[in-house]
């Protein structure tokens, strides 16, 4: 029989260290103050993701983004797998989805204010792609060229029942030579049936980014099986190019 021997029960191998000491206590105190935060805290966190009732598929998602061991391209640089971190149009893609994913965040904030207030509750894929277009149509303003201010105090006109209305919007980046497109789908009650937004790698110019948006739009409405549709962009001369005037 082997000879008993003291064994530490918080390290793994099971001998003593000062910070395994400093964590156990931290951990007995927070669980009499109630708190679920430390190592107990992470615990139920997984106790919560794998009793979860979903798909193992999305169990094992989540608990690798809880880990920060997601193959994205910030941990593929940081392995040293790819050169660069970068996304294609040059912005870091954490930045690009915290902003994705703070006006999700948003949107919800918002529909669950208008709930109290007696409006009608949006779907969860109206709030994704409501909040998608925000970023979309945001960024765009914000790469435009400052141009003199004009007063325009427009608004959107929903269209008649059983008719839809897509507004569509594309514009230029010239220093990284693409070009970025935005449509968004509504109903005549202001719900979005659809949203769009696509980087073109070419060196369009406002008028080709414009009607290249125009088309997008006319292709995704037929795709999602739209008929009765009315288009509405801000290019004067694509309007009266499909119109057949000059």
């Amino acid at each position: 029989m082997p000879r008993d021997k003291l064994v530490w029960a918080a390290t793994p191998n099971g001998k003593f260290m000062v910070k395994s000491a400093y964590w156990l206590a931290l951990d007995m105190k927070r669980a009499k103050n109630g708190s679920t935060s430390g190592p107990s805290g992470q615990q139920q966190l997984w106790r919560s993701i794998w009793s979860a009732d979903v798909p193992n598929k999305i169990k094992n998602f989540a608990w690798r983004a809880c880990q920060n061991i997601l193959p994205t391209k910030a941990n593929l640089f940081h392995s040293k797998v790819i050169s660069s971190e970068k996304c294609r149009n040059g912005s870091s893609p954490a930045a690009f989805e915290l902003a994705h994913f703070m006006a999700i965040l948003w949107n919800l904030w918002n529909n669950r204010n208008g709930i109290r207030h007696g409006d009608v509750p949006k779907s969860v894929t109206n709030i994704v792609l409501e909040a998608s277009w925000l970023i979309v149509e945001f960024q765009v303003v914000q790469d435009r060229p400052t141009l003199p201010a004009i007063p325009l105090h427009t608004r959107w006109k929903p269209p008649m029942p059983g008719v839809y209305k897509a507004n569509v919007d594309g514009d230029v980046f010239k220093e990284q030579l693409t070009a970025g497109l935005g449509v968004i789908i509504r109903d005549a009650d202001g719900q979005v049936v659809g949203a769009l937004s696509q980087q073109i790698y070419a060196p369009l110019d406002a008028l080709e980014a414009e009607a290249k948006a125009m088309e997008v739009v006319v292709l995704f409405a037929r795709d999602v099986g739209i008929q009765e549709i009315i288009f509405e962009g801000d290019s004067l001369q694509v309007y009266n190019f499909l119109k057949g005037g000059s």
